[in-house]
């Protein structure tokens, strides 16, 4: 582990991206129904996706300070630096945004 993270750590941090994947992709998913800001929340989800992310859910900061309550401090950053060693999400930066793809081979 890096410095004095705990495993209760990385694992609150695993849920919080669990729980951001989720809440994002029942708004993407959503075909009718959808509010003014849902639906521009889901065009700007969708001017996020390029190449790399192509097939494949993937977070953003953004995503997570909104959906959760998380702090996004340097311990959570070095978490998913963890996180990324480990193989259970990839890291893509295209600009000024770094999204986080979540490996569906690593959630077994």
């Amino acid at each position: 582990m890096k410095g004095r993270i705990l495993y209760s750590d990385v694992n609150k941090c695993i849920d919080v991206v669990n729980t951001t994947a989720v809440e994002k992709y029942k708004v993407v998913s959503k075909a009718q129904g959808l509010t003014d800001f849902q639906r521009r929340k889901k065009l700007e989800y969708k001017q996020l996706e390029d190449k790399s992310t192509e097939n494949a859910h993937f977070v953003v900061d953004v995503d997570i300070a909104e959906f959760t309550s998380t702090k996004l401090d340097k311990q959570f950053y070095s978490i998913l630096t963890i996180l990324r060693h480990c193989g259970r999400i990839k890291q893509s930066r295209i600009g000024k945004v770094t999204r986080y793809i979540l490996n569906p081979e690593s959630t077994e």
